[in-house]
């Protein structure tokens, strides 16, 4: 997981993730994975391949995110809750799961709504880094309703490395990473991730 892993002054440049030259939460291995599940994700041959557009440049910097020398002020380490709940929000319904919520900007929000990426269509893959299990070829606006659930799909484009289940925190619940857009001033100005205990 890149989850809270603090930033270094990389010894090798990033090759996709390059936004980040200075400081990363990546090494050039998490990196080259990260740009893995782009392409198969968006592999619809070389014409499409060569298309530039807004979509796919947002959904490259949501994908990147967990490089970003600013995700460990973004998201706590799911070892070490405890550390960070001052600025946490809880829901204590219950406690199996701990829910971790992304921000994302309204901008980049509004650029990869799943029928945006409807002219050349997209790869949905079974289980990711799996070469058996196959994938699909779909149409996005017909696969996913909204960028809630194309963004949080694991088949789909949930950024790498914040998949579903992968992890335990200290109380030995499952983290599940959740990414939503920022719809209040706080959000924004604070950049803070919120909590909810299930």
């Amino acid at each position: 997981s890149l989850a809270a892993r603090e930033a270094k002054v990389p010894k090798y440049a990033l090759k996709f993730c390059h936004i980040f030259p200075d400081e990363s939460c990546c090494s050039p291995a998490q990196d080259a994975e990260i740009e893995g599940h782009y392409f198969t994700l968006l592999d619809a041959g070389d014409i499409c391949a060569k298309e530039s557009s807004l979509a796919k440049d947002a959904l490259k910097e949501i994908f990147c995110f967990g490089c970003s020398p600013e995700q460990p002020n973004l998201v706590a380490d799911p070892s070490d809750l405890a550390s960070a709940e001052s600025w946490m929000e809880y829901d204590t319904s219950g406690d199996d799961e701990v829910i971790m919520y992304i921000n994302i900007c309204p901008s980049l929000w509004a650029n990869v709504a799943p029928a945006e990426f409807d002219s050349c269509g997209m790869i949905q893959v079974t289980e990711r880094g799996s070469e058996c299990l196959g994938d699909d070829t779909v149409i996005p606006s017909l696969t996913w309703d909204s960028q809630t659930e194309f963004l949080n799909d694991d088949t789909g484009a949930k950024p790498p490395f914040f998949e579903d289940g992968g992890e335990l925190d200290d109380d030995n619940r499952t983290v599940t990473y959740r990414l939503q857009e920022a719809t209040t001033e706080d959000q924004l100005a604070h950049r803070t991730v919120t909590y909810r205990l299930q």
